[in-house]
């Protein structure tokens, strides 16, 4: 069994794919550290356009100065992170999108421009003391633990489906299992990551054009449905 519900979030990310957004470095750079200065109080990172960078490297980069918050803006996305940065940090998923559909809608009714699509995000870890095992022991037939995966250092497990969110969304749903370690005290210690993608096609990015009550039900819809899927992992 996997004991997924004593997993602790480690980032969340939200982003807007703007598949034909006209950049403007000097706008997107005073939004950023203007109307959104408290969040992002750190020094921003601003990449001049020379040509020849592709439209999804940021040219805009905004961070808190204690480093838990993250802006990217580029010509192809805008993303937003949240991030654990001390065992003692906590995440709230919900208060995260929230925050994020007040970002996007600043943004989009400041400087507005077309979401072609919409992502969410989530990585998680649990502390594991034999991660590759637990996993293999957990998907794979005897045959294979006991013969071709016997005394493996690491697994990863990856499913992918399309289906319908809320009969409004056609989406990608990526779910990943993975052996990794974090660092707690100077010490390495194993564990199992768990990453979590849902996102809208990207087939159907150049007709679609997603206001921002759509993202906000969106991101709603997500959070809910992350859970759920994970719930039936353990």
């Amino acid at each position: 069994m996997l004991e997924v519900a004593t997993s602790s979030i480690q980032s969340i990310q939200a982003t807007l794919f703007t598949p034909d957004h006209t950049f403007s470095q000097n706008k997107l750079l005073a939004f950023i550290t203007g109307k959104w200065a408290n969040v992002y109080d750190g020094d921003p990172i601003s990449i001049p356009d020379q040509g020849g960078i592709p439209a999804e490297i940021p040219r805009i980069i905004g961070k808190s100065a204690d480093n838990r918050h993250k802006a990217e803006l580029s010509p192809a996305r805008i993303s937003i992170f949240d991030y654990r940065t001390t065992p003692q940090d906590d995440i709230n998923v919900d208060e995260f999108l929230r925050f994020a559909c007040n970002f996007d809608a600043d943004l989009l009714g400041e400087i507005p421009m077309r979401v072609g699509r919409i992502a969410v995000v989530m990585v998680r870890y649990m502390m594991c003391p034999e991660p590759a095992q637990v996993l293999i022991d957990y998907c794979c037939a005897e045959k294979w633990r006991k013969e071709a995966l016997e005394a493996s250092r690491s697994f990863e497990l990856h499913s992918h489906k399309q289906y319908t969110l809320s009969d409004a969304y056609n989406i990608n749903s990526w779910i990943r299992f993975k052996t990794g370690s974090v660092s707690l005290g100077g010490e390495a210690s194993p564990i199992i990551i768990i990453e979590q993608d849902i996102n809208t096609l990207a087939e159907e990015a150049n007709e679609t054009s997603y206001e921002i009550e759509q993202i906000v039900q969106f991101n709603g819809d997500v959070s809910s449905e992350m859970d759920a899927i994970l719930e039936s992992f353990s």
